[in-house]
Parts: structure tokens; C-alpha cells; sequence
């Protein structure tokens, strides 16, 4: 393969395989690769996939190889081999205040949902006075480009009669919307 200091012939990504992966899908993994099959063997590009690959929580190990297609000199094949693991993660906490009293709290977080790499979170705090829910779904690859969305909804509720201080409650509900567009390999605009 060509190195980083001496050019060389140019060398064709031929095919990308996957092996090992039983809940994540094949377009998952092959969204975070920084070359496409077809494209110009790249050093970077190969090391910066590996990176990608191995930034996600649902991946325990990848192993990657690059073999040389039989009866050509200018093409190879990446295949990567991945064992998974679940990145699921479920918490609740359990709190007092004077001010909220009793205070119960969990949190749901699937960062990949079905297989999709997509990220799914529910955050839950209920006290006499206080409850508050939010939800959140993210999209990493919303566009072919890289460009990912968020969408998060929220509701709270207020109710400061109970907290011995005015007599009125609050209640307020949303939604947000958030783009992540990629200016370089490693970093995003939002």
C-alpha cells in the first residue's frame, strides 16, 4: 500500500464488509467510514474510519484488514470484523430538598435504537412540586453529508403552593430543534 511519505500506485477500495454485527445494521457502520467502495486507497481516511468506528459505545472491539483482490495489483478489499456489546443504559436517583421535598429521577438512554445508530433518551423527575419530563432523539446521519438532527421535547411542571412560597403553579411544554452540520472531519458547527 502506498505509505504517507512516498506516492505510489493508486490502489481502488474494491469492496467494505462487515462481519459480527447481529443488531447493528450494515449502513450503521458503513456511514461512519470516511471513504466510499470505489474510492482512492487513503491512509487517512482508513485511520480516520477506524476512529469513528471505534467511538461508538455499542462496539466492544473492530478489527480491521485490508486484502489485495487476487489477479490485480491496484485493488483491495476493507473488511472489518466487530464484536458488539449493549450501550443501553437505564439510572434513577433518589433525592430530598427542602425546597422539593422527595425527589425520584430516572433516565433511559438507547444510543442505538434498532440497530440505527440513532440515539434515543427519556429523562423522568417527579417531587410534590416539581415533575419534569424530556425527551430526546437524535438522528447522527439525518443527511447522507454527515449532518445530524435532534429533536427534544420537554414538559415541566411547577407548583409553588406546595413549596410554601407564592400561590400559583407553573406549567410550560416545548420542543427543540437542533443541526449539527460537520466543518472537518472531527468537528461540527451547531
Amino acid at each position: 500500500f502506498p505509505s504517507h511519505d512516498r506516492p505510489g500506485n493508486k490502489v481502488v477500495i474494491r469492496n467494505v464488509t462487515f462481519s459480527g454485527n447481529t443488531v447493528t445494521r450494515d449502513q450503521t457502520l458503513r456511514e461512519r467510514l470516511k471513504y466510499v467502495e470505489g474510492s482512492v486507497y487513503s491512509g487517512q481516511a482508513m485511520s480516520d474510519s477506524m476512529l469513528g468506528l471505534q467511538r461508538l459505545p455499542y462496539l466492544k472491539s473492530i478489527n480491521e484488514q485490508n486484502v489485495p483482490v487476487p489477479g490485480t495489483t491496484d485493488q483491495v478489499d476493507a473488511q472489518y470484523n466487530v464484536a458488539e456489546q449493549s450501550a443501553n443504559s437505564i439510572s434513577g436517583n433518589l433525592g430530598y430538598s427542602e425546597l422539593n421535598h422527595v425527589i425520584i429521577g430516572a433516565d433511559l438512554n438507547m444510543p442505538n435504537l434498532f440497530g440505527t445508530g440513532n440515539i434515543f433518551d427519556i429523562n423522568a423527575s417527579l417531587s410534590q412540586p416539581y415533575q419534569s419530563l424530556t425527551f430526546g432523539y437524535t438522528e447522527p446521519f439525518f443527511t447522507l453529508s454527515g449532518i445530524s438532527q435532534s429533536v427534544n421535547l420537554y414538559l415541566t411542571r411547577v407548583d409553588n403552593a406546595e413549596r410554601n412560597l407564592v400561590n400559583f403553579s407553573t406549567n410550560s411544554f416545548g420542543a427543540t430543534l437542533n443541526y449539527s452540520v460537520p466543518i472537518s472531519t472531527w468537528n461540527f458547527f451547531n
